[in-house]
């Protein structure tokens, strides 16, 4: 399914649903915005990469 949508448009859908984007057909950058949100009961409580030294 495609959304085609007039420059300046926004689309939001859930992360659970696979997507991507088409070809970019002119010489513009494309400017991307990307949200998350995870309850916090669901995060993790330390930062392992740090916590562990470098062997």
């Amino acid at each position: 399914m495609q959304a085609v949508m007039p420059r300046g448009s926004a689309a939001f859908w859930l992360g659970t649903i696979f997507h991507g984007l088409g070809a970019s057909v002119d010489d513009q950058p494309r400017t991307g915005f990307i949200y998350s949100f995870v309850v916090d009961r669901f995060t993790q409580e330390e930062n392992q990469f740090t916590a562990v030294p470098a062997q």
